[in-house]
């Protein structure tokens, strides 16, 4: 497992940096942003899948509870080998999010709870997770199936060959 050092100094997006609005697909690695940076991308208004991967950010926190726009039509968010702890957000940031992929993440508390209320969500994937990221995962399972009785159905996999991966799928 890798450590992330937290005398790891942040960077920001050099000033004036525009994304070209058609930009579609962002994968950012290795840039060690401040998880603020990231309110620049939800001016992209035609991003549907955003890469966080191997220190693209640190700090132990990222609030997008805030947020104006949010992430209004990102469809697939991967968080991967990164140092976060805590990570603030509503179902107003994320409103078209059917992908979420956490893995690597070994600090993550949880996944936020707002996330049973995105509709659109059909996959939610964790590896390499904390015990509490897991079992938000599954409140998130039992949330939705208590709105939405068994049309909404979830399907919790493990792969029991040391990955430590649970697998939720939304029908």
């Amino acid at each position: 497992m890798r450590s992330y050092e937290s005398k790891r100094v942040p960077n920001t997006f050099p000033a004036g940096l525009k994304f070209p609005p058609s930009v579609t697909r962002l994968t950012l690695q290795r840039t060690l942003l401040k998880w603020e940076e990231l309110s620049l991308l939800q001016t992209l208004p035609s991003l549907e899948v955003l890469k966080l991967l191997d220190g693209a950010c640190c700090g132990p926190v990222w609030d997008t509870s805030e947020l104006e726009e949010g992430f209004s039509q990102l469809k697939y968010l991967c968080l991967k080998y990164l140092d976060i702890e805590k990570w603030e957000a509503s179902e107003d940031q994320f409103p078209l999010l059917e992908v979420l992929r956490v893995g690597k993440c070994p600090n993550l508390e949880q996944i936020p709870m707002d996330f049973a209320n995105i509709m659109e969500l059909r996959e939610l994937e964790l590896w390499h997770s904390s015990c509490s990221a897991e079992e938000s995962a599954r409140k998130i399972q039992v949330e939705r199936k208590n709105k939405n009785g068994d049309d909404d159905c979830l399907n919790l996999l493990f792969e029991d060959n040391g990955s430590d991966h649970i697998s939720i799928f939304f029908h």
